[in-house]
């Protein structure tokens, strides 16, 4: 293995590891919120879940999608 796979291997775990560093405080905050959602007024829960529904195929998903695919090809050029 050379030195600038070496490089980009190490670049592209780095990424990743802040990725899921990110991810995991994502994940934490959302079920928090959705939790008190619950409990304070299970209506609320309702319209989160209408709302929620809605965002899962707009833009946000949409570009997460994009986003994805652009790391897989990445990864697929370094295994190459």
């Amino acid at each position: 293995m050379d030195d600038e796979y070496r490089v980009m291997l190490r670049g592209a775990f780095q990424f990743l590891e802040q990725q899921q560093k990110q991810l995991t405080q994502v994940m934490i905050v959302t079920y928090a919120l959705h939790n008190a959602l619950r409990e304070t007024h299970p209506e609320v829960e309702l319209a989160y879940a209408k709302h929620y529904e809605a965002q899962s195929v707009g833009p946000l998903k949409i570009g997460g999608d994009e986003a994805r695919k652009a790391l897989a090809q990445l990864i697929l050029r370094l295994s190459d």
